[in-house]
Formats: structure tokens, C-alpha cells, sequence
């Protein structure tokens, strides 16, 4: 697993790219935040922890993006999360930006 240590503005862009990459994997699934958590760290690469994704994640739902539910596994209460309209909406504009980003097409 990668680490980085790139300073405050690296940490915040880190968390928005994160934050990014939440909304895509819920795009096609509900997921839990365990597996939520496995695939970042195969996406990304970085080492990252339960004590930092799912923070990200209440705040995700808590401003609407994902909303979530639970259900009783055995002994085990799993708790699933699920991309919202607003959070399609976003991931959707979000998606067009990167790609105008990326892609080179810069607005004069």
C-alpha cells in the first residue's frame, strides 16, 4: 500500500478524491462500509483506515449524498450504504468536470 504524507492541501485533496471515489463505487451498488472500505484500498492504492472512511462516510450522508439501512445478519447488524439522487446528481456533474479536467479542455 502507498502512504503519503503531502501536507494539508495534499490531505484535503486526498479526502475529496476519496470522497469521489465513495460516490462512484455506490454508483452500480449498495454496499457496507467494510466493503466500501476494501475496495478504496484496492482502488487507490492507499493505505487507508475504517477510522478515517467511515467519518467520510456519515458526513456523506449527513449532507445527502448516500443514504443508508440496516440489516439483521445472524448476530451481526450490517449497515449499508446507497448513493442518493443528489449524490447521482453530483457524481454525474462531478464525472463531466474531471473528464473536461483531464481531458485538457480548460475554459479561457
Amino acid at each position: 500500500m502507498m502512504s503519503i504524507t503531502p501536507g494539508r492541501a495534499g490531505i484535503l485533496l486526498m479526502k475529496g478524491l476519496v470522497r469521489f471515489a465513495i460516490l462512484s463505487l455506490l454508483e452500480k451498488r449498495e454496499m457496507t462500509g467494510y466493503s466500501i472500505l476494501k475496495n478504496l484500498r484496492s482502488l487507490t492504492g492507499l493505505n487507508l483506515h475504517a477510522g478515517s472512511v467511515y467519518p467520510l462516510l456519515y458526513s456523506l450522508e449527513k449532507s445527502g449524498l448516500l443514504t443508508s439501512f440496516s440489516i439483521e445478519k445472524g448476530r451481526r447488524r450490517l449497515r449499508y450504504y446507497k448513493l442518493s439522487e443528489a449524490g447521482r446528481e453530483l457524481l454525474g456533474k462531478t464525472k463531466h468536470i474531471a473528464q473536461k479536467i483531464f481531458e485538457g479542455e480548460h475554459v479561457a
